[in-house]
């Protein structure tokens, strides 16, 4: 029994031992993120260590990692306006990001517990963001064919935000909820921000829709009943990853994505339901300008809604035209207002 007592508390020390050398590094590289500041990116008066001629070390090669995408490729714009602006804005952010997360990432964690026995329910309770905004480290703009813009951005979020949650779990007959805080939040993503379809009535755009390019990198401190860290344990950390990068999959990482209407119907007109044919023949002793030498080229403009006009041919220098010509628009289940004009 003494034998066997001991070879569990060597095995213990051990692994503790062997654990701490092989997650150690990825702690250090998570500490030095949480170190830099992306302030930085937009100081354009900050100096340049010179390590030109000289070794780089294996720091300085995890921190361009982490640099913004402009600094590693030509096609990338800098956007210092922006990131003053999401500075400026945070505040305001930090409410709204912080209560429509916990309205979307509910339902997802309630579907993914049921995969687990002993987990009998999570509930997120709080989410702050912190005062650390998140910094967009380039724009890249795409041209198509159709109507719209595509954008794409890399993002880099080192944080002080801090989430509460809570999870209940069954284990030998009993139920105990335990008290659950993430902090230190870090991500590091590349978005594709698409805005269509582009219209002509103001705002001029029907809708921004935004999804994730790749799985993106994530890394959080997690803490329960007030203890250290748990991420340092090993093991914790993958499941943890894990665990949240499948809920940040299935919302928004590619083909999933998220759209945010800004026009009614996000700016996509009705289907049609039938179409209208008008048959347009001949004008007869058509007059048109101020003196005798004024010469009238009549052609007829149908409006069938708001901004959606047919038109006619035009017979050049003729006051009896003849058209002889079929107009064909979709028409649309709500009221139509048709308004015939002759130029």
């Amino acid at each position: 029994m003494f034998t066997a007592m001991a070879c569990i508390l060597l095995g213990l020390v051990i692994g503790a031992v062997y654990g701490n050398k092989l997650f150690k590094p990825l702690k250090d590289q998570t500490v030095t993120v949480q170190r830099l500041d992306l302030r930085y990116d937009y100081i354009d008066t900050r100096t340049v260590p010179d390590n030109h001629g000289k070794p780089v070390s294996d720091t300085m090669r995890m921190v361009l990692g982490y640099a913004p995408e402009w600094v590693k490729w030509p096609d990338y714009e800098r956007t210092l306006w922006a990131n003053h602006t999401i500075s400026m804005l945070w505040p305001q952010y930090n409410a709204a990001i912080g209560k429509m997360v916990l309205e979307m990432a509910q339902p997802y964690i309630d579907e993914y517990k049921k995969q687990y026995s002993w987990l009998t329910a999570v509930f997120l309770h709080r989410i702050d963001l912190g005062t650390f905004p998140m910094a967009i480290a380039g724009f890249k703009i795409y041209q198509t064919a159709d109507d719209e813009v595509i954008l794409e951005s890399a993002i880099q979020w080192g944080s002080n935000a801090n989430a509460k949650a809570s999870a209940r779990v069954t284990f030998a007959g009993y139920t105990v909820e335990l008290p659950v805080q993430v902090f230190n939040i870090m991500a590091k993503a590349k978005a594709r921000i698409t805005i269509k379809p582009l219209v002509d009535i103001i705002p001029c755009m029907g809708a921004v829709n935004v999804t994730l390019i790749d799985q993106p990198e994530i890394d959080f401190s997690v803490r329960a009943l007030g203890s250290c860290d748990l991420m340092a344990i090993p093991g914790i950390r993958q499941v943890a990853l894990f665990f949240v990068g499948k809920i940040v999959r299935d919302m928004i990482v590619y083909p999933s994505d998220m759209t945010f209407p800004i026009m009614e119907n996000s700016g996509i007109p009705p289907p049609p339901q039938g179409m209208l044919r008008v048959k347009l023949l001949k004008g007869i002793h058509l007059t048109g300008g101020t003196d005798l030498f004024s010469k009238i080229d009549p052609f007829v403009e149908i409006s069938v809604r708001e901004n959606r006009i047919i038109r006619s041919k035009t017979i050049w220098n003729n006051e009896n035209p003849e058209w002889n010509e079929e107009l064909k628009y979709h028409s649309t289940p709500s009221p139509l207002l048709y308004n015939f004009f002759l130029f």
